[in-house]
């Protein structure tokens, strides 16, 4: 069932929206912004599920309910379709082509605009949850602001992003922008622990610290086997990365397969917590705040060679590219400026010290 109750962290946004329910001072429109797998997805199935649920609406009708009642009963005929992912009054709009394809225009009026007019097919509300509203085109979410502005008194939008820094300040300005809490690290490992029994403890240590605070990444990470290989795949390459001309460095984005470009955030991420550690062992020359230990040879290597600022530069250019890609900058494009920025940072400052040696 999705509740309030089944989520890990996020306790004062909880508060606020169980509080609003009770007291029947809802927004029309929110933005839950968070990173990939912040729990902004699930915050919003709890959230229209409950808003929806016949046994919460006559508590609230009735004017005699607690905080503590806003929770879905799981029994209703609207909590059983919601469950079931069929709940008419439940509408979602999200990108069905493609990993980086925008939300048009013709998107937004055919599933949100045009069909918010019409009443809710069965329920008190209707629900509109837009997944990756970062992807909204300038000319959809202009087309959206009127809808913005003159909501029916029934419907509630969700509009959930990775940036809602991308977003227009018009659309900012007309919803209650809900930024995702960071999951603290003891509040996670408690959780993984008691979820992933079969995982050693540098598996959960890893899964904590690549997740950055983001639940739904540390459970991704244990849960599919691929990732594994994934980061196997980013250490090979950041160990080759010194001892490479830029020609191969580049010609490395051609090797970029399916499967890495599916998940490009958290190849990213990997490879940045592996410049993290060489950074970090470069500052300090201590092994145990590292998350790849056992790579000591290799960060200690990159670390007498390379320089501070080109670390930097790499750790930065994580970030950079992932705006880029987030404002749907051509993928090849974007890889290549970042790589040449790798380049640059790990083998012309291994070459600047030979120079100096």
């Amino acid at each position: 069932m999705s509740s309030f109750e089944d989520i890990c962290g996020q306790d004062n946004i909880k508060t606020y929206l169980t509080k609003a329910i009770s007291a029947g001072k809802l927004s029309h429109a929110y933005i839950f912004n968070g990173e990939s797998g912040s729990g902004k997805g699930l915050l919003a199935d709890a959230f229209a599920e409950t808003l929806l649920c016949e046994r919460v609406a006559k508590l609230v009708k009735s004017g005699n309910v607690a905080d503590n009642d806003i929770k879905p009963c799981g029994k209703c005929h609207s909590c059983v379709q919601s469950e079931a992912g069929s709940n008419p009054d439940i509408i979602r709009i999200k990108c069905n082509e493609g990993a980086r394809k925008s939300i048009g225009v013709d998107d937004i009026r055919e599933n949100l605009i045009n069909d918010i007019v019409i009443k809710p097919y069965e329920y008190d509300r209707k629900v509109y949850i837009v997944e990756d509203a970062q992807k909204l085109t300038a000319q959809a979410q202009n087309a959206l602001l009127k809808t913005l502005e003159e909501p029916p008194e029934y419907a509630v939008i969700i509009l959930l992003a990775t940036n809602a820094d991308i977003l227009l300040d018009t659309i900012k300005s007309r919803c209650v922008v809900v930024d995702m809490e960071d999951v603290p690290g003891g509040t996670m490992k408690t959780y993984l622990y008691e979820h992933f029994p079969d995982k050693s403890d540098s598996e959960i240590e890893f899964a904590v610290t690549f997740a950055d605070g983001k639940l739904g990444r540390a459970i991704d990470y244990l849960s599919n086997p691929d990732m594994e290989k994934l980061k196997d795949e980013v250490i090979d390459f950041v160990k080759k990365v010194p001892d490479m001309a830029l020609y191969e460095t580049m010609s490395y984005i051609k090797e970029l397969d399916s499967h890495k470009v599916d998940r490009l955030e958290d190849y990213l991420d990997i490879l940045q917590l592996w410049y993290r550690d060489v950074l970090m062992f470069k500052s300090t020359r201590d092994m145990n705040s590292l998350v790849f230990k056992s790579e000591i040879t290799d960060i200690s290597r990159q670390a007498q060679n390379a320089s501070y600022e080109g670390l930097n530069k790499i750790i930065e250019g994580v970030e950079v590219i992932k705006l880029r890609l987030d404002a749907n900058v051509n993928f090849d494009i974007a890889a290549e400026l970042f790589l040449i920025t790798i380049h640059e940072g790990v083998v012309n400052s291994l070459s600047e010290a030979h120079e100096r040696d």
